[in-house]
């Protein structure tokens, strides 16, 4: 019985670790094609990175090694050929990962939360939702817990308080002489207030319906989106509504420009102009304003 055990054992170990050289490869692949989506890259681009950490560089770097191996005296090899694979895999994509989280965390966490989903353009169903959901979920816990990394309280905690000094219990005062009730008064009526205007300030809190059932081909661009919304909307309040409806539906805010600005850094923060955060799906205020701005001419 121990035996059979251990053979299960060593199969789902066996798997695992060959599991491993297809997974680790395809979060790279995720990140490096995130990143392009983030910065308007060609995707030809993270998907020549995607074939270099798998399979290029791995099988190209154990035919070297088999190469020289058959150079020398035969030996016997410690590792299968598969369990080489394996390793280099590890290797190579461990590289690449370490040096993208260590050089630019901020950009690739923020990237796979904001653009993790560039895969799904388009598509707007409940089983795409779900994934998306799923997929930027991920993406969230990564930026999560690397801006929670730096709190020096922990996570979750905050500076201490300092407990202010309860100021001194004031005196009551006498309350006045009740005023005598005349009982021949009329009874006081609520006054009536008049009916409120639809298109008065300020308007209702939900998103415009016409935003929510924008299509997709109609996002093209911030030209395309202007004129939807002004063919289909001709009150002036209505309209200005639907403007901020949608720029607060297409962006995310970016916490890291945000950190970046407040650390004086200006020159790494990501550009703010209507067409890249518009491109991008992430702006800090000034993006937001530009963006609706440009939306209204």
């Amino acid at each position: 019985m121990l035996r059979g055990v251990g053979w299960i054992l060593g199969r789902i170990v066996r798997i695992a670790w060959i599991s491993a050289m297809v997974l680790v490869p395809l979060f790279g692949f995720w990140l490096a094609s995130s990143l392009a989506a983030y910065q308007n890259a060609s995707q030809w681009v993270a998907l020549l990175v995607g074939l270099l950490l798998f399979p290029i560089v791995p099988v190209a770097w154990d035919l070297v090694f088999v190469w020289r191996r058959s150079r020398k005296p035969a030996t016997k090899a410690v590792l299968t050929r598969l369990d080489r694979l394996v390793i280099r895999t590890l290797v190579v994509n461990g590289l690449f990962l370490g040096g993208m989280f260590y050089a630019k965390p901020h950009v690739a966490f923020r990237a796979l939360a904001v653009r993790g989903d560039w895969v799904l353009d388009g598509h707007d169903g409940p089983v795409a939702s779900a994934i998306r959901e799923r997929i930027l979920g991920l993406a969230d816990t990564f930026e999560h817990r690397w801006h929670t990394s730096d709190n020096v309280y922990g996570p979750g905690d905050a500076p201490p308080t300092p407990q202010p000094t309860p100021p001194p219990k004031p005196q009551p005062i006498p309350p006045p002489p009740p005023t005598p009730v005349d009982p021949t008064a009329p009874e006081p009526t609520a006054p009536v207030p008049p009916p409120r205007d639809p298109m008065a300030w300020p308007l209702a809190a939900a998103v415009d319906p016409i935003v929510t059932a924008m299509p997709e081909d109609a996002q093209a661009s911030i030209d395309s989106v202007g004129k939807y919304l002004a063919a289909r909307i001709t009150e002036p309040h209505r309209l200005v509504k639907a403007l901020h409806d949608y720029v607060d539906l297409r962006l995310t805010y970016d916490h890291h420009a945000a950190d970046l600005i407040e650390a004086h850094t200006y020159a790494d923060v990501p550009p703010q102009d209507a067409e890249t955060v518009f491109g991008t799906h992430s702006g800090v205020c000034e993006g937001y304003a530009r963006l609706l701005a440009a939306l209204g001419k």
